[in-house]
């Protein structure tokens, strides 16, 4: 196989994977945030965690789509 034949795969598999990755991401959110809430200890600590979470997630997630885009040219 030559290399543009193997990109033809592997750029739709990595999107695949991405969104896949995104999907488990916004269910596992949703799940995580109804428990911080329903059994969290105390508000700050609940605005802490929230802002540490999603901001290392956006990160990490806008990372593997910089990735993404970038080994698929």
């Amino acid at each position: 196989m030559n290399e543009e034949a193997i990109r033809s795969y592997l750029v739709p598999a990595a999107a695949g994977i991405f969104l896949a990755v995104v999907i488990a991401f916004i269910l596992m959110s949703v799940i995580l945030d109804y428990h911080w809430r329903r059994y969290g200890t105390h508000p700050k600590t609940l605005v802490a965690v929230r802002v540490v979470y999603y901001g290392v997630s956006v990160v990490l997630l806008a990372v593997m789509a910089v990735l993404i885009y970038v080994l698929s040219r």
